[in-house]
């Protein structure tokens, strides 16, 4: 018997070649010089959504894109030159499964150097292009991030710095020896009105952290939209006089003939978002008019701010809601504004389970549209509960101030005594139910609910049980419906909300003072 091993047959070997290509996850094919396939591994079918074994005999070029049949031929005579052919190259199969492969080539030759064909590799390399795809995308979305975030930062600052910039600079101006009277009014003014612009950004910056929060709620009342058209108009005629806007008109346009029909909704909300549409077409038109108005589609309630401003472009047309975006987004734009107020009427409106859009060309003005339920109310008649009053007179009127900020209550005390009203202070809880004991016959309590020690809400309760016909003014930083539904719980009268101005102050003191309190519940 001979001690040489058994050797393997060619037959075997090509066996066991066969069975490793298999097992390749990797496809592995044969074609001749005609691109036809004379072998492949399973994987080869697989990635080419291919039954088992249906692929022998067929030509590689038919399942790709005719198109591409000149960049194959073109590869193949590469190949007859010696050259390998890698590649990538996309394919849609005939399960509809779009594809992304990378193909490997290399040229086989017989014994006298003639090309008959080449054997290869397949990759599926689709997984791994999606992948790069979300990273180029989120590589991009975070440089755009970053980017809005830069302009967002720089609009901010401008929008912040411009008012106190005024404020600090106009109140230093008032300091100036033998100012007249004149220049000291119109110093004032404009003081005032930048504070009231960077109480407006403040106010958007709040409701934009409560919208994101989940923490903003819908709080239903009658609402008179005729009501709302004037009260708008009144208030934008002022504000276009004051930016001496001459070419402008605001008209309107209504759809109840009866001025006494009523609508359930949020009435701050659908003011809100009306008056941030307004603000903007102001801000963009100088010339011809800004129409606000509403009709009646079929169960909705579809309000509009129309303008003849600049407008809007197409592709900018769906960013503007979105936060911290605007049409004009240079790192210096022409046009101020920290680009909250649209995104802030996009969310009401949601809210509101409405929708909101815009309809603009460019050069012509933009239409503002949003529709929300129109849930008709059963009351007709619309009630004014604002008392105005042009004059006041106090005189023998007792009036306790609770306030733990020095300059507020100087300025409180201030505006009250000019009414000849009688004026007395307390700073903290404790002191305040001591001076409000100690007052015989006193008639109100300016009470700030936050307060050190003991709140303003204990501090309404106590004095409720003690002198329970005593109205209550509460006055408080926060600024939500909640809020003022939470003072009056406690006992309160009426709420004012901070910043106060005095016209405001001495309307309420009127409305409150004069109303029968004697026999008041507390809302349950």
């Amino acid at each position: 018997m001979s001690d040489k091993p058994l050797g393997k047959s060619k037959q075997d070997e090509l066996e066991m070649l066969r069975s490793i290509f298999k097992s390749l996850q990797e496809g592995i094919g044969i074609v001749d010089e005609n691109e036809n396939i004379t072998f492949c591994n399973s994987s080869f079918n697989k990635i080419l959504d291919e039954p088992e074994s249906s692929l022998i005999g067929k030509n590689l070029k038919e399942f790709f894109d005719p198109n591409l049949y000149p960049f194959f031929q073109q590869e193949t005579e590469k190949r007859k030159k010696g050259e390998n052919s890698i590649y990538e190259i996309p394919l849609t199969t005939k399960k509809n499964n779009k594809k992304h492969l990378r193909l490997y080539l290399s040229p086989q030759f017989d014994h006298n150097k003639k090309y008959i064909g080449a054997i290869g590799s397949m990759l599926d390399m689709t997984e791994r292009m999606e992948g790069e795809n979300q990273l180029i995308e989120a590589k991009e979305k975070a440089e755009g991030s970053d980017r809005l975030k830069s302009i967002f930062l720089a609009n901010m600052s401008h929008e912040i710095r411009t008012p106190m910039n005024g404020i600090i600079g106009f109140s230093e101006l008032l300091n100036k020896p033998n100012l007249s009277e004149e220049k000291r009014k119109y110093y004032t003014s404009l003081i005032q009105s930048r504070s009231r612009d960077l109480l407006a950004l403040i106010n958007d910056i709040i409701d934009l952290s409560r919208i994101e929060a989940g923490q903003m709620n819908i709080n239903e009342t009658e609402i008179n939209p005729n009501d709302v058209l004037n009260e708008l108009i009144l208030f934008f005629q002022n504000k276009i006089s004051k930016l001496q806007k001459k070419q402008l008109e605001i008209r309107k346009t209504e759809n109840f003939e009866n001025n006494e029909t009523n609508i359930i909704s949020d009435d701050i909300k659908v003011k809100q978002i009306i008056i941030n549409l307004i603000d903007n077409a102001i801000k963009f038109t100088e010339k011809g008019y800004v129409e606000i108005g509403y009709k009646i589609v079929d169960s909705e309630i579809v309000w509009h701010v129309i303008d003849t401003g600049l407008g809007i472009p197409k592709n900018k047309q769906k960013i503007i809601f979105e936060r911290f975006r605007q049409a004009d987004e240079a790192t210096t734009p022409v046009y101020s504004g920290a680009g909250l107020g649209l995104a802030i009427c996009k969310a009401y409106v949601q809210l509101l389970k409405g929708k909101i859009w815009v309809e603009s060309d460019p050069g012509n003005g933009s239409a503002f549209y949003f529709s929300i339920p129109f849930k008709p109310s059963l009351s007709k008649k619309s009630e004014s509960l604002n008392i105005v009053q042009t004059e006041y007179n106090f005189k023998g009127r007792k009036i306790l101030i609770v306030e733990d900020d020095p300059l507020s209550a100087l300025f409180l005390e201030e505006i009250i005594s000019e009414t000849g009203a009688s004026v007395f202070m307390a700073k903290d809880g404790r002191k305040a139910i001591d001076t409000f004991l100690a007052i015989e016959d006193i008639d109100l309590v300016l009470l700030d609910i936050q307060l050190p020690e003991v709140s303003g809400y204990q501090v309404a309760r106590e004095m409720k049980q003690l002198k329970k016909h005593i109205p209550i003014i509460a006055q408080t930083a926060y600024a939500t419906l909640e809020d003022k539904k939470k003072c009056l719980y406690a006992g309160c009268a009426d709420y004012l909300q901070k910043p106060i101005e005095s016209k405001e102050l001495l309307n309420k003191l009127f409305s409150v003072l004069n109303k029968d309190h004697k026999n008041e519940n507390n809302p349950t």
